[in-house]
């Protein structure tokens, strides 16, 4: 059933997404209690927090490789495929496929903010597009 495949890939996104770690010149960002703001066209705007944690940033501030692995281990199931990676200094992107949905999320990070977009598509639907946005809040509670 196709609207099972949406929980994985929102998995692998969420992950993905809101991983964290102390800040350098080679991570993207930092550890702790975010907020994050999402929009999508002619639908109401979602706000959640999220505290993450240097364990889950490891494969996110990591190399090509790690990055790599990190979605392979989180993305979501045995029929969910991570199609590409890649990391361009702040900036992180990846596709994922699970049966006939499709997912393209590019974030860039800038220490205690990150934005991205994300588009998915489900078999022959249309494609549906979401922006966020987050902020760091301070240490996780």
């Amino acid at each position: 059933m196709k609207t099972t495949r949406f929980p994985a890939l929102l998995s692998v996104t969420l992950a993905v997404t809101f991983a964290a770690a102390p800040l350098s010149a080679s991570e993207r960002h930092r550890a702790g209690q975010w907020e994050i703001t999402t929009t999508r066209p002619n639908a109401p705007s979602t706000t959640v927090k999220r505290c993450v944690d240097a364990e889950e940033a490891a494969g996110v501030n990591g190399d090509e490789k790690a990055f790599r692995a990190y979605l392979e281990k989180h993305s979501g199931g045995h029929d969910c495929k991570i199609t590409d990676s890649s990391l361009n200094g702040p900036s992180t992107s990846y596709g994922v496929t699970c049966g006939g949905m499709t997912m393209r999320t590019v974030t860039i990070y800038q220490g205690d903010t990150f934005e991205g977009d994300r588009i998915v598509k489900d078999g022959a639907g249309p494609e549906r597009t979401s922006h966020y946005k987050a902020r760091r809040l301070g240490p996780c509670p």
